[in-house]
């Protein structure tokens, strides 16, 4: 992944040098942002709101710290040109696919489509937030623990993007998208649905319950599951939800690539909620047959998963080998159907599963004899058994 070009830098060191003659530099720090000004008001934290803007592009769970430091860059840098002028952002567009290009040609084509989503998406949807992000810093707390530590100006009104020309920066084939994002305004039904999947992702954000419950994540998944009753009625005549064709679409992006992993946190803390993942992600596959690939591939992992939660065995092996078989070079497939068995897991995740280091093995060992994608994740995997197995080994000896 393309780190910042030159002419990024320069135009950001610029922007800041320009901003600190114009107001006085007031310096603030916490544990995930800092600004060199103050906070707008009503704006959560940068680092907060890049996180969200982000969406399943930093599932920190499936990937590794190169990855996470390099989409960060990235996503920093779809902010960045959403906030600008049209023209500056045609630069900076050009610099970033010029610089993958060079890079990681291969990569190009698999990235541009993101590119497009989170530029449009910060225009319209993030378009109160004045922030233009001049540094970033990335430090880790754990193998998948990270805080984000943001510093950013407030780019005054006649450096930030006018709608004037609202396809420059984008490829042809979204510039379709963008218009309906300038036409019709949501409707009641709509706002209300927005208003829900807000609600919960305030919660998330907050840490705060709305019923006092001491379990976010819950209440969370609770709200959300209202808002998709209400998705169901809105959009019978969709199959897939990324052809709604409305500002709704971003909106339900973001729910729709949160929604799995927040359904399986919450079930770990309220066991009702087993059945009632199992429940929304099977509706969802009746609703939206025709969604996107890598939403049904994640749904269907979490689906089996909460399967095995529920004591339903058969039941989850079965949908993990009608994965595998619909997407035979998707690695996660094999190596989430392994951390079934895996004795160095924890077990609360996968219920009363027993543990079979064999079988975990047999199905890490597939992705690594096909060198997928990824398969260095299920190689680690297969480093664990094996040094867990000797352990196991000696401990029986001694």
């Amino acid at each position: 992944m393309a780190k910042l070009t030159t002419g990024q830098k320069r135009r950001q060191k610029e922007l800041k040098r320009r901003k600190k003659k114009q107001l006085q530099v007031k310096k603030q720090q916490t544990s995930t942002s800092m600004t060199f000004m103050d906070l707008p008001s009503g704006l959560p934290k940068l680092s907060e709101r890049l996180s969200e803007f982000a969406g399943t592009l930093l599932d920190g769970t499936q990937t590794g710290r190169n990855y996470i430091e390099n989409i960060i860059t990235m996503v920093a840098g779809c902010w960045n040109m959403g906030a600008v002028t049209e023209a500056m952002a045609l630069e900076m567009r050009e610099e970033l696919s010029e610089g993958l290009r060079q890079l990681q040609p291969e990569l190009l084509e698999v990235m541009e489509p993101h590119f497009d989503r989170l530029i449009t998406a910060r225009r319209f949807l993030y378009a109160d937030d004045p922030r233009f992000i001049v540094s970033h810093d990335v430090t880790w707390t754990g193998p998948n623990d990270y805080y984000l530590q943001i510093a950013s100006i407030n780019l005054p009104k006649d450096e930030r993007y006018s709608g004037s020309l609202a396809g420059t920066g984008v490829s042809a084939e979204w510039r379709d998208k963008i218009k309906e994002f300038q036409a019709p305004p949501l409707t009641k039904e709509e706002l209300k649905l927005k208003q829900l999947i807000d609600q919960g992702f305030a919660v998330l954000r907050d840490n705060k319950t709305t019923t006092g419950f001491d379990k976010p994540e819950v209440d969370a998944c609770e709200i959300w599951l209202d808002a998709w009753e209400v998705i169901k009625e809105l959009y019978q005549d969709k199959t897939s939800l990324d052809t709604i064709g409305s500002r709704m679409e971003f909106t339900l992006y973001s729910w729709g690539s949160e929604m799995d992993m927040h359904l399986l946190n919450a079930a770990l803390d309220e066991p009702s909620f087993i059945e009632k993942g199992i429940t929304f992600f099977q509706e969802f596959f009746e609703h939206f047959p025709e969604s996107e690939e890598d939403t049904h591939k994640a749904y269907r992992r979490a689906m089996a998963q909460l399967q095995f939660r529920a004591r339903a065995y058969e039941e989850g092996d079965a949908t993990f080998t009608a994965l595998v078989k619909d997407y035979p070079d998707s690695a996660w497939s094999y190596i989430g159907w392994g951390d079934i068995y895996n004795p160095t897991f924890s077990r609360a995740h996968y219920g009363d599963v027993p543990a079979d280091i064999e079988r975990a093995k047999q199905l890490y060992q597939i992705p690594v004899d096909r060198k997928l994608e990824d398969a260095d994740h299920a190689r680690e995997r297969l480093d664990q058994l094996l040094a867990f197995a000797r352990d196991e080994t000696a401990t029986l000896d001694a």
